[in-house]
């Protein structure tokens, strides 16, 4: 006759995101701000990372919740766009590729070829079958991470150069290589590159005519078709919230009611189920913000401002100094009481540099971003970046 395993309830603890009591070894690390926009903070006072989230939510809602937003087509314009401020190409570094949509003019077989613009304008085209209809996110960019498990079709890319400058070379090629790891890959414009040997591919006789086809419409206008998910950040700002209030706020808060609605609506998939969920809040194409987006604008980054507005708590993030978002995450002044600044709470989060800098007050940002006051270390690193001159692509 077996016996019973009773847990021990002391290596026991609650997950954020289930809200169920799980063993510690279930248990794993999670980025407040997913890695893949910069949620990476090499400092020991690092307040963005999380121990209460078990390991099942962190894989699940990565691909369900977290990709459908880090992975979108807007998220990667403004990505690429403050990527570019930052490169230095004497440094070898890649940066992520601007994706242009479906190319509606180029056909091959039952291939589907997407667009992509590299670090000087260099076009590119993906070429890869339909990924699995079902495992399809409206709107991301690249291979849906639902899709992953069935081993899609990698598929093979062309690079055709615009730059001639060669100190632009190394980053180029290496942006290539890294948004298609796994893809053939083929130069359109020149002899197959020697460098990072075994990379590249000889173009094949199979491919001559596409080849061809693809040479005679550099510097034309490409047809291309742009999809995106407008709803796709509205369960991410929820996880945000939540897992925003469980890094920084009072301890209290992870057991309240406010946090059960934002964990509600975080789990909720069905969208008209989520409209009777009472979350407040404005999206990315929803609200007017002018005034918010001029005083919270840092286009390095990203900002965050946790502030009281009329009893209630609201966070506020800008991604990358254009896109703003906001939502309510709680109602009870003890959830923030001796957490949050009078004026409000802000932190910059500099991606490029894995870092941040915060807590700062409201009005302390405000008079760094109005020039009467300003932050060291901000002013350091916009120095460094207004001071840099990118190389010329053309020679």
């Amino acid at each position: 006759m077996s016996k019973r395993i009773i847990p021990n309830m002391n290596m026991m603890k609650r997950c954020l995101y289930c809200y169920k009591l799980k063993d510690e070894s279930e248990f794993s690390k999670e980025h407040v701000i997913p890695q893949s926009i910069g949620g990476t903070f090499n400092k020991p006072d690092n307040p963005f990372v999380l121990h209460n989230v078990c390991e099942r939510c962190n894989n699940v809602l990565g691909i369900y919740v977290d990709a459908p937003f880090t992975k979108s087509t807007l998220i990667n314009m403004y990505r690429h766009q403050v990527a570019y401020e930052w490169v230095n190409p004497e440094k070898n570094k890649s940066i992520p590729l601007a994706y242009m949509g479906y190319n509606q003019q180029i056909s091959y077989k039952d291939y589907i070829c997407e667009n992509y613009l590299g670090p000087t304008g260099d076009t590119i085209y993906h070429f890869h079958k339909q990924y699995p209809e079902e495992e399809v996110m409206t709107g991301v960019v690249g291979i849906p991470p639902t899709a992953k498990r069935k081993n899609p079709d990698k598929g093979f890319a062309f690079l055709f150069i615009t730059s001639n400058n060669p100190i632009w070379l190394p980053t180029i090629i290496l942006s290539f290589l890294d948004a298609f790891k796994d893809s053939i890959h083929y130069l359109g414009n020149g002899p197959t590159p020697q460098i990072n040997k075994g990379n590249f591919t000889d173009i094949p006789k199979e491919l001559n005519e596409l080849h061809d086809e693809l040479l005679k419409i550099q510097n034309t206008h490409h047809e291309q078709r742009l999809s995106l998910d407008i709803l796709g950040e509205q369960r991410f700002m929820a996880k945000l919230g939540l897992s925003m209030g469980a890094a920084l706020l009072n301890n209290n808060f992870i057991d309240s009611e406010d946090a059960d609605l934002l964990r509600n609506f975080m789990r909720e998939k069905d969208p008209e189920e989520r409209k009777k969920i009472p979350i407040k809040g404005n999206g990315i194409l929803g609200g007017k913000w002018d005034l918010m987006e001029k005083i919270l604008s840092w286009k390095y980054g990203h900002t965050i401002l946790l502030k009281e507005i009329n009893g209630v708590l609201v966070f506020f993030i800008q991604y990358y100094g254009s896109l703003n978002t906001l939502i309510q995450i709680s109602t009870d002044r003890s959830h923030w009481e001796g957490k949050i600044k009078k004026d409000g709470t802000i932190y910059v989060l500099i991606p490029e540099k894995q870092s941040f800098v915060g807590p700062l007050g409201f009005t302390q940002f405000l008079e760094h971003t109005q020039k009467i006051t300003p932050i060291k270390e901000l002013h350091n690193i916009e120095e460094e970046i207004q001071n840099y001159i990118h190389p010329p692509f053309k020679i």
